[in-house]
């Protein structure tokens, strides 16, 4: 099914159960409530995006509760398009009719899903790293000691003793 005609039956049957439930929420015949939801998807379409740009900092504000106001006016401006034929009562019967239109939709969009679409595809694992031959780590490896012996007491040379050791003959023996 076309995804714009399935959008359209939901948000039909949407206006259709909110006009059934909600006081103030009126229409003459099915006509004229399915002519209500297309001028509503539209006006979705169309006019929300820019609603919602504009009041961006509001919504941020009110973790997106305002966009149920939106909706709401959304929902009142179709009453006033169609103001003989389809009536929204005011902002109160908008809203709770927006409120009940979005759950509708929520649980039919969830029902009604193309289940013909396979998932998503999971992306590909490279193939696992041979592991490199051993080798020593040489920062911890343990490092070869001196031999520890009588401190030098010829210390003349240099502040850390003599470099070339204790007997100046380069050898630490």
């Amino acid at each position: 099914m076309n995804p714009f005609l399935k959008r359209w039956l939901i948000t039909t049957i949407g206006v259709l159960i909110a006009a059934r439930i909600v006081p103030g929420i009126i229409y003459e015949t099915i006509g004229w409530l399915v002519l209500a939801s297309l001028l509503l998807g539209i006006f979705n379409a169309v006019l929300r995006p820019i609603l919602t740009i504009l009041t961006l900092p509001i919504v941020i504000l009110t973790l997106g509760f305002f966009m149920l106001v939106i909706n709401a006016l959304l929902l009142e401006l179709v009453g006033n398009v169609l103001q003989p034929h389809f009536q929204v009562a005011g902002f109160g019967s908008a809203f709770w009719g927006s409120l009940v239109i979005g759950i509708v939709s929520f649980f039919a969009n969830r029902l009604i899903r193309d289940d013909k679409q396979p998932p998503p595809p999971t992306p590909p694992q490279p193939p696992p790293h041979p592991r490199p031959p051993h080798r020593r780590n040489l920062l911890l490896a343990p490092r070869h000691r001196r031999r520890a012996g009588p401190a030098s007491e010829d210390r003349t040379h240099t502040p850390i003793g003599n470099a070339l050791g204790p007997d100046h003959s380069g050898s630490f023996v």
